[in-house]
Parts: C-alpha cells; sequence; structure tokens
C-alpha cells in the first residue's frame, strides 16, 4: 500500500496537468483577440 503523501502528491500532480493544458488553451484564446 502506498503512503498517504505519495497518494496526495500524484493527485495534486494530475490535476495540475489537468489545469495547465486548459489555461494555456485559454490564455492563447485571450492573445488572439
Amino acid at each position: 500500500m502506498l503512503p498517504l503523501y505519495s497518494v496526495c502528491v500524484v493527485a495534486i500532480l494530475s490535476g495540475f496537468l489537468g489545469i495547465v493544458p486548459e489555461w494555456l488553451q485559454v490564455e492563447s484564446l485571450v492573445d488572439r483577440r
């Protein structure tokens, strides 16, 4: 069984990697206008 902190780190990283591409898309859309 994995330690609790490693599970938290993986969850945070996966959430961060899920948010960043969307944020970059929004930034690029704003720059085009």
